[in-house]
């Protein structure tokens, strides 16, 4: 447990919901020895990286055919 976290689950514990809160806390800080401050994280493994490209591909697929109406060429 870091400074932190240690320092804010010691202030919550004069609170009613002290289990509760210490629990989002310390989950929220640390989880399993990573650390969650990263917003985007990379997949570890073949099968994350397979859903990953397949995820992007949907995205742009439903994408693509927004850019061609919005980017016409108008005709004078």
């Amino acid at each position: 447990m870091n400074d932190l976290t240690a320092r804010v689950a010691a202030s919550m514990a004069t609170r009613r919901d002290t289990a509760m809160t210490a629990v989002v806390v310390l989950t929220s800080f640390h989880h399993d020895g990573y650390d969650m401050r990263r917003i985007f994280v990379l997949p570890t493994s073949w099968a994350g990286w397979g859903l990953f490209i397949a995820f992007v591909a949907l995205v742009l697929a439903g994408i693509w055919p927004v850019i061609g109406w919005v980017n016409r060429a108008t005709l004078v």
